[in-house]
């Protein structure tokens, strides 16, 4: 297994990176999010390999914690890699965790990629993500209308962790809207 590489980013194209290492090698990664990779950035990325047949993917993640993620989620039967990741880009880890702890298939089976697998999912990962921290999720209710309205993942945790506290969801959302539209 390839726990991880540290190499300079030759190419960021859609969904891939190039990554050259130090040795000369290159390897084209699948990743999750283009906005965190800059070309000619020398970096390291945790990866994940998987196999089929006969074709391998390299799948590659800037934290740790959401190439394990990736992999609980890929040992999931039913959930290969392409689905895995369009499960990380549509929910923040943290709240992915969260519901699985907390048995919320409801709320599971809600996020893209993911439907009538919440049952599966809850049951075969419970107790394997129990010793990931949790980060107590801000507004969930506004996060979960933002992201059913296409916002990315990424963009709405930015912005709610700006938000003051105590607001109630409608001030929160309304201000989340303004924030994301200002990108």
């Amino acid at each position: 297994m390839i726990k991880y590489i540290v190499g300079k980013i030759v190419e960021v194209i859609h969904n891939t990176i190039v990554l050259e290492t130090s040795a000369g090698i290159a390897f084209e990664i699948n990743i999750l999010n283009k906005e965190k990779f800059h070309k000619n950035e020398i970096t390291k990325v945790y990866s994940f390999l998987y196999t089929f047949e006969e074709k391998m993917s390299l799948f590659g993640f800037i934290e740790k914690t959401e190439c394990e993620i990736f992999s609980l989620l890929n040992s999931v039967n039913g959930i290969g890699p392409k689905t895995a990741m369009q499960i990380l880009k549509n929910v923040d880890i943290n709240l992915l965790i969260s519901y699985v702890l907390n048995n919320r298939i409801d709320d599971l089976s809600k996020i893209s990629g993911i439907g009538n697998k919440a049952d599966k999912i809850c049951i075969e990962l419970k107790n394997k993500v129990k010793k990931y921290q949790v980060s107590k999720v801000r507004y969930e209710d506004v996060y979960q209308i933002l992201i059913g309205l296409s916002y990315k993942s990424t963009s709405i945790f930015e912005v709610l962790k700006k938000l003051p506290d105590g607001l109630d969801n409608e001030e929160a959302l309304k201000l989340a809207i303004r924030e994301l539209a200002n990108g």
